[in-house]
């Protein structure tokens, strides 16, 4: 007669299971993927504007492929997981992710997207660290450092390689025997002008060439040395490419009289200067691999060292974290105004004491403002006939489609002239003691003096930075003040005159609580 009830497995069947679920670290697997899971969802609008940039230009397209391909790369080598043991200890994960969290929610605040993706990506790798234990972390650093190709790379990157650019070509053509006068980005070589643009600083080049060497690197060889000379390799390979890139297609067009059509299409050059980069640092990484010492074995889980806290103990409070930040973010640091439009101050003029304004008639330039959602411009002028543009472009309030400090205000004084320099002048303007970035003309090509500054609430920046810091600060504690980009223009017999009007109005300007007090009573 058989007994209905079933037999416990022996004593060494259960060790032997315990031993195999110990090994294989699937609770933790599928703990991390519902924090990622949890912390997209939190994060969904910087993702969005992650994945956007991804599928809108095809510099940034790389972002899209950055996550699968980490992925696949700790899947590759997947049988040195178990030589960490239990991974080491979590505690420094949930540290990682608190600072990833709150870089998150000041770059909420103050607008800086770049901050906002760049920590997304550190909460990911916190999450990580908090599932699988620092030792893994540390394995897997290459695959987790390959994360940070997803954030596009913007201006601030952009700008300083187009400057860079622009000066190492200086220095390369007059050795072909152009001659060459540079200013800023602008290059005049045989007659023609060149302007070094943000397709020409070599951002998609580093891109290709750092992902290239990330992947040469983990992938090939094993001596950390031997994996930070190729990526400085790559690094190099990738400026001298796009330096030599725009070097050979200024020179031909120079040389042929633009026969080729060069300065107009860069392609064939560019795909050419990637191609012998990419195949000069494919030879380096397996010359290093020739006296690579041989990849070390797994340690066995036997011998890990001390038990370290319990995975899901702490992966729970990470996150409990994520969501109460993402929370946070919601409802407190992205709230808008309740009374919405019309909370902003009506677009008055600025005015100043000796200066008469004046409806502004057409002018030759105008600075673009179309982002604001009002704006006011007047004309300016004092006893003596100088006049003074002012344009100020009213927000009521800061937002991802209208930052008053974004991309859309950083190119507003693009402006029409040929030599441009830019200086800081110190200067009391609408109150405030203020260094002014001032730019004026370098050549003939018209004398004028113009700056820019920030507004928020009745307080004026003239740096985008200070202003960023101040308007996180007011969102953070859940306000979200109006704010305005003012743009000062005057011209003048010389650049010095043209400086001194500008500088005259913004002394003589009311501080802006009183120009504030009369907007938001209707001009009263």
């Amino acid at each position: 007669m058989t007994d209905a009830h079933p037999q416990p497995a022996p004593p060494s069947a259960v060790a032997d299971l315990a031993k195999v679920v110990q090994a294989r670290p699937i609770p933790a697997a599928a703990l991390y993927a519902f924090f990622v899971a949890l912390a997209s969802v939190a994060f969904a609008d910087t993702l969005t504007t992650m994945s956007r940039a991804w599928f809108m230009s095809s510099a940034h397209l790389h972002g899209a492929f950055a996550a699968p391909t980490a992925a696949a790369l700790i899947y590759a080598r997947r049988a040195e997981w178990a030589g960490d043991g239990d991974g080491g200890t979590r505690a420094p994960g949930v540290m990682l992710l608190a600072a990833a969290l709150a870089a998150m929610l000041i770059g909420r605040a103050a607008g800086i997207d770049a901050l906002r993706q760049f920590a997304f990506v550190g909460v990911l790798i916190a999450g990580f660290i908090a599932a699988f234990g620092a030792a893994r972390a540390i394995r897997y650093a290459a695959p987790l450092g390959f994360l940070f190709f997803m954030p596009p790379l913007g201006d601030g990157v952009a700008a300083p390689m187009q400057r860079l650019t622009a000066d190492a070509v200086a220095l390369l053509l007059p050795i072909s025997g152009i001659d060459v006068d540079q200013n800023g980005v602008l290059l005049t070589a045989g007659g023609r002008a060149f302007a070094v643009t943000e397709a020409c600083s070599g951002v998609r080049m580093l891109t290709a060439m750092m992902m290239l060497a990330f992947l040469l690197a983990y992938m090939a060889l094993d001596d950390a040395r031997r994996r930070i000379a190729v990526l400085a390799a790559g690094l190099a390979l990738a400026l001298a490419a796009n330096w030599l890139r725009v070097f050979l297609v200024i020179a031909i067009t120079v040389r042929t009289d633009d026969r080729f059509g060069l300065a107009h299409d860069h392609f064939l050059v560019g795909g050419g200067a990637f191609a012998v980069a990419a195949a000069m640092l494919v030879m380096l990484t397996f010359r290093l691999k020739a006296g690579d010492p041989p990849r070390s074995s797994a340690v066995p889980a036997s011998q890990a060292p001390h038990a370290p806290e319990r995975p899901p103990a702490l992966i729970a409070a990470g996150l409990a974290m994520v969501l109460a930040a993402g929370a946070y973010d919601s409802l407190i640091v992205a709230r808008a105004p309740i009374a919405g439009v019309a909370n902003a101050p009506a677009p008055l003029s600025l005015d100043a004491i000796g200066w008469r304004a004046a409806p502004a008639p057409a002018a030759a330039w105008r600075p673009s403002l179309d982002h604001a959602d009002a704006m006011a411009e007047h004309l300016h002028t004092d006893a003596s006939g100088r006049q003074v543009r002012v344009w100020h472009g009213v927000f009521t309030h800061d937002r991802p489609d209208a930052e008053i400090a974004g991309y859309d205000t950083a190119h507003t004084m693009d402006l029409n002239a040929g030599g441009v320099s830019t200086r800081r002048v110190e200067s009391r303007a609408f109150g405030a003691n203020l260094k002014l970035r001032v730019m004026t003309t370098t050549d003939g090509s018209g004398c004028f003096a113009a700056t820019r500054l920030y507004r928020l609430g009745d307080r004026v920046y003239a740096d985008a930075g200070a202003f960023r810091f101040n308007l996180a600060a007011e969102r953070l504690r859940g306000k979200s003040p109006d704010g305005g980009v003012i743009i000062i223009y005057a011209d003048g017999a010389d650049a010095a005159a043209a400086e001194l009007a500008l500088t005259d109005f913004l002394n003589a300007a009311e501080p802006l609580s009183r120009w504030r007090a009369r907007a938001t009573a209707g001009g009263a």
